[in-house]
This record gives structure tokens, C-alpha cells and sequence, in this order.
């Protein structure tokens, strides 16, 4: 690839919905190479390493990739506000969210490794308040990822499916 700068979206199997972004800086490389890795959890336990993405350099050099940071300004224009309820949850969750302006956007879910369990596919929304209840009676007990995401980036709060 060209000397660039890069974000490094990382997808569940058969999804195109990045569960985690990454900045990589390559204007560096100068035609060089680098191989990039992933290690780690999405949702670690305690003690578990947090998921992360690492540039190994042809010297050996391992380089880790900071996360990509959604600008909250920007997101903040179209999302006035985004909350889920109950977070401990065994039949259904509300999804509640107030948009400023008209906006494309999906629900998504994904569990703790990154694999979808619900999505909305993208639909334009208008300005308004929103609640969608989510039924999770069939999922697994866990840890689950709702975000919200517009074409100014994801937001994300978290809820744990219990029995």
C-alpha cells in the first residue's frame, strides 16, 4: 500500500460492521514493509489482555497500533444522546437514543467476540427520540456491544445478557 496514513477497521466473519478501529501511520515506511497482527480479547476478563493490533517491522521492531477514537463532536451533531436499559438484562433490552438530524443509521449487536447477533441494516432516521426494545431471551448468557453508527462514526454502551 502507499505511504499513507490508515484506519484499520476490524470486522466480525461475514460482517462488514467494525467492532474495533485502529490508527495506522505508514507515511513512515518509506516503500518498506510491515506485517500487522491481532492479539488480545474484545471483551477481557480480568487479567486477559485487552485486544490490540501490533505492526511487526522487518527489523523485528513490534509497533503497537493506538485504537482509532471516534470524533465525539462530530457524532455528537447527529446523536444527542444514546442509553440502554436494564443493563443486566434476561428478556429484552430498550435501546433509546434522541437524534439532532436526519441520519442514516444501524442498530448493531455484537457479542464478545464480535460476532452479530442483531442489526437494523442502515435506515435514514429523522430528528427525534427513539426507542427500540431488543429481544434477547435466545441469546447466550454474556457480554454484548450495542452500537450505534452514522456515517460521522460508532457509539457503543455495553449490556450483559444473565439468566
Amino acid at each position: 500500500v502507499p505511504n499513507a496514513k490508515y484506519i484499520l477497521d476490524v470486522t466480525a466473519k461475514g460482517s462488514t460492521a467494525a467492532v474495533a478501529s485502529f490508527n495506522a501511520d505508514l507515511s513512515g515506511l518509506g516503500g518498506g514493509a510491515a506485517i500487522v497482527i491481532a492479539s488480545g480479547f474484545l471483551a477481557p476478563k480480568t487479567g486477559e489482555p485487552a485486544f490490540g493490533l501490533f505492526a511487526v517491522l522487518p527489523t523485528g521492531t513490534v509497533v503497537a497500533l493506538p485504537p482509532f477514537t471516534v470524533n465525539t463532536a462530530e457524532i455528537n451533531t447527529q446523536i444527542k444522546s444514546f442509553s440502554v436499559f436494564p443493563s443486566l438484562a434476561n428478556t429484552f433490552v430498550n435501546v433509546n437514543y434522541t437524534l439532532e438530524k436526519e441520519t442514516p443509521l444501524q442498530v448493531m449487536v455484537t457479542d464478545n467476540t464480535g460476532r452479530i447477533v442483531f442489526s437494523s441494516g442502515v435506515v435514514s432516521k429523522n430528528t427525534g427520540n427513539y426507542n427500540e426494545t431488543l429481544e434477547v431471551g435466545n441469546w447466550a448468557k454474556g457480554t454484548y456491544f450495542i452500537q450505534l453508527q452514522t456515517n460521522k462514526g460508532v457509539i457503543t454502551q455495553k449490556m450483559m445478557k444473565v439468566e
